[in-house]
């Protein structure tokens, strides 16, 4: 941050900071983590849970470090995740997630024609669409994750009352760092 450039690897942050050890106030940030997109787009993350979101001093370096980032092709994004562990954001994620290594076991040709035909006419409540078909509740998080079905999880929680819609292979509706992005 104090050069006002990105610092790519251990060795030039270590160089860095041994430079600029005597000047006082933040000299670097690190962001989180960064993202690396199919599409060859980077982001970097800064992560704060909701309450713990930092004072005005530790702003100020986010915010000088926020251009340096950008110039050098990586926008910041600033997530503050809910303090509450049963926000639909901190729930569905872990479901989600589980869900992926669950689709080759699962998914069906079958079971996707089963749902496809049931939700044609419109959106349908996940117990009203288990029920329907005898299907197990936990088959929809695969459902969702491979883009069979949508639902607005990054606001409502996976759960009975959820309301699903056929995606047609869309999987914008798992993009929940928007839900909770600052």
């Amino acid at each position: 941050m104090i050069d006002q450039r990105l610092l790519l690897t251990r060795e030039a942050v270590r160089d860095a900071w041994h430079r600029h050890r005597d000047v006082p106030g933040p000299k670097l940030y690190t962001a989180d983590f960064s993202i690396d997109w199919q599409d060859g787009l980077h982001n970097a993350v800064e992560v704060k849970t909701e309450g713990f979101q930092g004072d005005d001093v530790y702003w100020a370096k986010v915010a000088r470090a926020r251009s340096i980032l950008a110039a050098n092709g990586y926008p910041l994004r600033t997530v503050v995740l809910p303090a509450n562990a049963a926000h639909p954001v901190r729930m569905n994620s872990r479901m989600l997630k589980q869900a992926t290594h669950q689709v080759r076991a699962y998914l069906t040709d079958e079971l996707v024609e089963r749902v496809t035909r049931r939700c044609a006419s419109g959106p349908v409540l996940l117990r009203a669409l288990c029920s329907d078909l005898a299907v197990p509740p936990g088959l929809i998080p695969v459902l969702l994750v491979s883009g069979v079905l949508s639902a607005d999880v990054a606001h409502h929680t996976i759960c009975g009352a959820l309301e699903l819609s056929l995606a047609y292979g869309d999987l914008d509706h798992l993009c929940l760092l928007e839900g909770v992005e600052k």
